[in-house]
């Protein structure tokens, strides 16, 4: 005679990921001092910071991946061609959004120069910033009849693009 086996099915039991703040509690309910704390809150702090550049760095070679060569469509001083920042934004936003990353400029005038920082953010918590610095052409500005606010968001717009 062939026994019946009857099959039972568990449930499957979610591991909850643990937060820093449990970890952190873990650590004192087992007598880690606060020494031992400070320490392991730094531990984790690096941690995270690495993990947050390794998405960062991912994100970035996907967007490089799908990121089209960017037409040249304007034609600039001395009939150089260029693409206009709106039109670059265009192109590329979306295609860092999709890969959680955005970024914005911070201008500052100094002397004769103007700098630009970019600093682009991934979701991740990681950024990095870029400074360009482009010089304030005052022969040209006066030559095309610019006011000195006009030279200077000239070299804002051009530092940006770059």
């Amino acid at each position: 005679m062939m026994e019946e086996h009857q099959v039972v099915t568990l449930p499957v039991l979610e591991q909850k990921e643990l937060t820093p703040i449990d970890l952190l509690n873990n650590a004192i309910n087992k007598g880690v001092d606060a020494a031992g704390v400070v320490m392991l809150t730094e531990v984790f702090e690096r941690m995270e910071a690495k993990r947050a550049e390794k998405e960062f760095i991912q994100a970035l070679i996907d967007f490089r991946r799908v990121c089209p060569p960017i037409p040249k469509t304007k034609k600039g001083v001395h009939d150089a061609l260029f693409t206009p920042l709106p039109e670059l934004a265009r192109i590329v936003d979306p295609l860092l959004v999709e890969r959680g990353l955005t970024y914005t400029f911070n201008t500052f005038l100094k002397e004769n120069m103007m700098q630009i920082d970019c600093k682009l953010y991934h979701m991740g918590g990681h950024s990095t910033i870029t400074n360009f610095y482009y010089p304030i052409d005052k022969v040209a500005a006066e030559r095309m009849k610019m006011t000195a606010t006009h030279a200077g968001a000239s070299a804002s717009y051009l530092g940006k693009r770059y």
